[in-house]
């Protein structure tokens, strides 16, 4: 007959061991760690371009409209990825603030079509940024 202790022995190495919980693999689907969003996904296809018109605007003796409109792509797939929120929290951490200037004013620069000087201002916001 299936008791309580009997129950909670056979479910043991599943769902307990000691007294902790033992993985997600119980969740909805909903709830998923591995969910992703289409928001998501389309923010990656966004980022992608965005690499791609920048590698290329390179690749043309720096072109000032493929590197700009790959830097929006950049920056607008990257919002999309991990949210409007988490973006400028980590832009504008305190100890990020020189990488963020850096990166964002090199960005302002392309925009206003001075491409080499705003490439190596963002090159070296981004290192800043990631060291």
């Amino acid at each position: 007959m299936h008791t309580l202790e009997n129950f909670e022995e056979s479910r043991a190495p599943v769902l307990w061991q000691g007294r902790k919980f033992q993985g997600p693999h119980l969740l909805p689907k909903a709830l998923s760690l591995t969910t992703s969003l289409p928001i998501a996904e389309i923010g990656a296809g966004v980022t992608g371009f965005g690499i791609f018109f920048i590698l290329f605007g390179t690749l043309l003796y720096f072109d000032s409209v493929l590197l700009a409109f790959g830097n929006l792509l950049f920056l607008t797939g990257l919002s999309l990825i991990i949210g409007l929120k988490k973006t400028f929290w980590f832009f504008f951490q305190r100890h990020k603030l020189k990488g963020t200037s850096f990166f964002l004013g090199g960005v302002v620069i392309v925009l206003l079509r001075w491409p080499l000087l705003g490439m190596f201002l963002e090159i070296y916001g981004f290192f800043s940024l990631f060291k």
